[in-house]
């Protein structure tokens, strides 16, 4: 009753996750005649990553849930790269498409500010401090660094892998820097104090991270990751990497060529531009206005959805007889 009494007088319903929620609304929306749109934010791998899943059958019945139930039923699909929108198509995704980037803020942009670490290769890592983010690799990537004496690596963000990274830091000679909860000026400090950003996340639609720190000027490497988007801002194989050890060649590449890495700093500050959030906007704005007019042109009868949210458990119960099988 709450969803039908907020798509009074509506043009367009954007449902942006595709859980029960989601998947409720698209139908109410379909009952009113409004024209929807969605978008691909949630990878299949975030929640099996997140479980401890690895299960290609458990990805493929999320990825076929999500895209009968949701992606299917909308009237334009909003994907925030090349990869994210290849990904859905893959999964027999039949409605139509478009890829907007999700787009960084305008307050991310290079600024003065005065550097607290002088005497240090400061390497910036962001992100929440799970399995799929990998923070892990990156430590012993750096203790295998010939410089590593010399590095100071700091590691924003929280979660559930916080304590075992803090132990594993110990490793190196110069101990990391973690910080949580910290205000968007500061990190747009880090962004713009730092020497390199280090991003080994397997599985990402964009990568929000590299989008604000390139903005900033910060050169990244990038995990070359199947599962990740993130790949597409490298501007050459000198920021990207494959594994641990390709990781710590290329940090040792990067602390070798300072001059190197000042050309790199004003070119990914100029790439970024495409990226920025006014962008997306323009973007976002047009899509809205062509699929509202195709929705009021289009004299085809919907056919009135009746589900009541039966598919929604049909799909937990499937999934939870594959857990169970695995276990």
């Amino acid at each position: 009753n709450k969803i039908k009494s907020a798509l009074k007088n509506i043009d367009v319903v954007h449902v942006q996750l595709p859980f029960y929620l989601g998947i409720k609304t698209i139908n109410i929306a379909k009952e009113m005649s409004l024209p929807v749109i969605t978008s691909f934010h949630v990878q299949a791998e975030n929640i099996t990553k997140v479980l401890g899943l690895n299960s290609q059958k458990i990805i493929n019945l999320i990825y076929k849930f999500f895209v009968s139930k949701f992606y299917n039923k909308s009237d334009l699909v909003i994907c925030p790269s090349v990869f994210a929108e290849k990904e859905l198509k893959r999964y027999k995704l039949k409605s139509k498409s478009i890829v907007i980037s999700n787009g960084y803020p305008e307050k991310y942009y290079r600024k003065q500010f005065k550097r607290k670490i002088t005497n240090k290769f400061v390497i910036l890592c962001v992100g929440r401090l799970s399995k799929e983010k990998n923070q892990d690799k990156i430590i012993s990537a750096i203790s295998k660094s010939k410089y590593c004496k010399d590095i100071q690596l700091i590691i924003v963000g929280y979660g559930p892998l916080k304590k075992e990274l803090k132990i594993q830091g110990r490793i190196l000679p110069v101990k990391p820097i973690f910080l949580e909860d910290i205000s968007e000026e500061k990190k747009i400090m880090l962004f713009n104090t730092s020497d390199l950003f280090i991003h080994y996340g397997e599985v990402e639609l964009e990568g929000m991270s590299v989008l604000e720190a390139t903005a900033c000027g910060l050169p990244p490497l990038i995990f070359n990751s199947e599962k990740s988007a993130s790949p597409q801002f490298a501007l050459n194989k000198q920021h990207l990497f494959d594994d641990i050890q390709d990781l710590s060649r290329k940090i040792d590449y990067w602390y070798e060529h300072p001059n190197k890495l000042l050309n790199a700093k004003e070119q990914y500050l100029q790439t970024s531009k495409r990226y920025a959030i006014k962008e997306s906007t323009k973007k976002l704005e047009l899509a809205y206005i062509k699929t509202i007019s195709i929705k009021k042109t289009d004299k085809t009868k919907l056919k009135k959805e009746t589900n009541n949210g039966n598919s929604w458990f049909r799909f937990l119960k499937a999934f939870y007889r594959i857990i169970s099988r695995n276990k």
